[in-house]
């Protein structure tokens, strides 16, 4: 069976949630989980993960790029 770009987007995305449900304080999983969003076009979803590795990681820049680079005020 073959697997397309989407569905292992939609797999790597269910896969993140569930790893940042387990563990609210894994940076990298919320990384991952906003550029999954933003390859999905889910501007809203991707600026929440994005927000929630700033709350873990506040002095990363690549994290506040994140934010400002999809337009949000907070950083």
């Amino acid at each position: 069976m073959k697997v397309s770009k989407g569905e292992g987007v939609e797999s790597a995305v269910a896969d993140l949630v569930e790893s940042v449900r387990l563990r609210g304080d894994n940076a990298a999983a919320m990384r991952l989980l906003g550029e999954c969003y933003e390859k999905k076009e889910m501007k809203e979803e991707a600026l929440e993960a994005y927000r929630g590795w700033v709350k873990i990681e506040p002095e990363s820049a690549a994290a506040q790029a994140a934010l400002v680079r999809l337009g949000s005020t907070e950083t």
